[in-house]
Order: structure tokens, then sequence, then C-alpha cells
């Protein structure tokens, strides 16, 4: 592509804008897109993008939409991003992302449908805490010891199920048995 480009806006403000949704980028999101400080709208959604959220997006400053949603993302959201005081629309929803929602800042204002979708986050105006730690604890089933009182249930279990076989089906045998002789 070669010659002069002139912006034209047509009395509409032009934004800076970063977007790479829907186009199945695999692997990290790159830290040097937080030396993007002019950009104001990054869109990576719908892509295949894994790892950890780049602390470095945090020096963003003049970002208003960041959506990082539908991706393959784990680990915390950085708490660098509570100092993004534009930022109006976040959505970091389903990926696979983990710990404490940040607190502070526009992170107050974003709706729960921002963090939906990671079983794994938790925070102040998001689902709290000691409930996702529960979920994300083996069940009591799976760390039930081998005890008497474990045991006793697993007896008295076989127990019923043996005296219903025999009531069931060997009983009504035997009476049969027994008229076939008179």
């Amino acid at each position: 592509m070669s010659g002069k480009m002139v912006p034209c806006s047509y009395g509409i403000p032009l934004r800076r804008t970063l977007d790479l949704s829907n186009n199945s980028l695999t692997g990290q999101i790159w830290p040097e897109f937080g030396n993007l400080i002019y950009v104001e709208i990054l869109n990576l959604k719908y892509n295949k993008l894994s790892g950890n959220i780049p602390s470095t997006l945090g020096n963003l400053f003049s970002i208003q939409i960041m959506d990082l949603s539908h991706n393959n993302l784990s680990g915390e959201i950085p708490h660098s991003l509570v100092k993004l005081h534009a930022l109006s629309n976040f959505s970091v929803a389903y990926n696979a992302l983990s710990g404490t929602i940040p607190s502070g800042g526009q992170f107050s204002t974003f709706p729960n449908s921002s963090f939906e979708g990671n079983t794994g986050l938790c925070g102040e105006f998001f689902t709290k805490c000691d409930k996702v730690q529960d979920l994300l604890q083996p069940s009591a089933f799976k760390n039930k010891k081998l005890s008497i009182t474990y045991l006793v249930e697993w007896v008295g279990f076989g127990t019923g199920f043996l005296l219903s076989v025999i009531v069931l089906l060997v009983i009504p045998t035997i009476r049969e048995f027994q008229i076939e002789e008179l």
C-alpha cells in the first residue's frame, strides 16, 4: 500500500482502535500491547488466546473499551488494570480466569456479565470468594476416608440388597418347587 492517506471523520470523532476479534489468534497476549498508550479500544474477543493477561495492559491510560472475552486466558486479572480510569467497558467473560477480581477504580462499575464463565473468579460484586473455594475443593465423597461409619454404611447397604434379592427371587422359586412336589 502506498500513497497519502488523509484522515476524514465527517464530523465523527476518530477512535484509536485495535480490533483483532474473531481471528483464531493463538498464543499469549503480547506484553508489548501495553506500549500502545493511545489505543482507546482493544478488542481481542473470540480468539484462542491463552496464558495470563499481561500486567503491562495497565499502561493503556487512554483505553476506554477492553474486550478479552471468549478466549482461553488463565491466571488472575492483573491489579494494574485498576489504574485505567478511562476504562468504561471491560469484559473477560468465558475464559479460565481465577482469583479475586481487583477492587477499586472502574472495576466496581462493571456488570457481572463482564466476568461470567470463569468459575475460578470471585470478588466483592461477583461470586463471593468463600463460595468459589467450596466449589473448587474436591467433594466430600472423594475425600471420604474408610472409617467405621463408612464401612457400616456399605455393610448395611449390602445386607439390605442381599435380603431384597432373597425375598424377591429365591423364596418364590422355593415355593414353586414345593408346590410341584405335592
